[in-house]
C-alpha cells in the first residue's frame, strides 16, 4: 500500500505513513495480472545509498560489507530476507506457503553516479553484490532486472549526477555479460518533482509496469 516511502517510520505502537510510494505497487499488480500467479515481494530499500564504500552519507552497501562507519545495507538486507522467509503463512489461510525465489529487481545507482570514483568501479561492485544476493536466495542463475537510472538534467552541465554515463555504461555491460540479466528503461523523457532527484508519481507507476513486463517474460521461460 502507499505510504512506505521516504518519511515513513515506526513508533512503539504504530507505523507513521508518508505520502510516498515506489514502483513495487504497480509491479506487484501488473505481474499478478500477467502471470496469474501468487506473488510475494520482499522489499528492501534505503534511499540515497551507494554500493561503493563511503560514497554516500545515506548509507552504503559497503565494499566487502566491511564498512563500520555508516549503516551497512547488506546486513539490513540479510535481516529483511530472513524475516520474510520465516513467514510460513503469507496469505494467512492457515496453510503453509512455499516461497520460490523468482528474481531480483534492482533500482539503484544514483549515489554512485554522483561520486567519480564510485562510478568508475560500479560494474565490479554491482557484479559482486548481485552474485552475493543470488547466493542469499540459493540460486546463482536467478534473473536480475535492472532499472536504468535517470537524471533531471538533460545536459552534462545541468545534471544532478555528473558521472551518470559511467553508471549507464556499467549497467549495459552487466546485462551484456550476464545471460539472466535484463535492463528496463523509459521510452520517454522522465518528469521529476521539485527535488530534481525523484520522479513524479506516474513515472513510478510506469517503472513498476516495465519491471513487471520483463519479470513476466523471465517467469515464462
Amino acid at each position: 500500500m502507499p505510504g512506505f516511502g521516504t518519511g515513513a517510520r515506526s513508533t512503539e505502537h504504530s507505523i507513521i505513513l508518508s505520502d510516498r510510494f515506489g514502483p513495487e505497487l504497480s509491479f506487484g499488480k501488473r505481474l499478478s495480472e500477467l502471470t496469474g500467479k501468487k506473488i510475494a515481494i520482499i522489499k528492501y530499500a534505503r534511499g540515497g545509498s551507494s554500493i561503493a564504500l563511503g560514497a554516500s552519507g545515506f548509507g552504503t552497501w559497503g565494499q566487502n560489507y566491511a564498512d563500520n562507519t555508516k549503516i551497512n545495507q547488506w546486513d539490513n538486507f540479510q535481516t529483511t530476507v530472513r524475516s520474510a522467509l520465516a513467514n510460513n503463512d503469507i496469505d494467512g489461510d492457515g496453510e503453509a506457503d512455499t516461497l520460490v525465489p523468482a528474481g531480483i529487481i534492482w533500482m539503484q545507482g544514483e549515489a554512485d553516479a554522483y561520486h567519480e570514483q564510485a562510478s568508475k568501479v560500479y560494474l565490479a561492485n554491482l557484479t559482486n553484490l548481485m552474485n552475493d544476493m543470488k547466493m542469499t536466495f540459493g540460486n546463482k542463475e536467478l534473473p536480475i532486472i535492472l532499472g536504468r537510472i535517470e537524471d533531471s538534467g538533460k545536459t552534462p552541465e545541468t545534471r544532478m549526477m555528473p558521472y551518470i554515463e559511467s553508471v549507464w555504461d556499467a549497467q549495459k555491460k552487466f546485462v551484456k555479460s550476464n545471460a539472466n540479466a535484463h535492463l528496463v528503461a523509459f521510452d520517454e523523457p522522465v518528469e521529476f518533482i521539485e527535488d530534481k532527484w525523484h520522479y513524479k508519481s506516474n513515472y513510478y507507476i510506469k517503472l513498476g509496469n516495465l519491471f513487471a513486463e520483463k519479470a513476466a517474460e523471465t517467469l515464462a521461460k
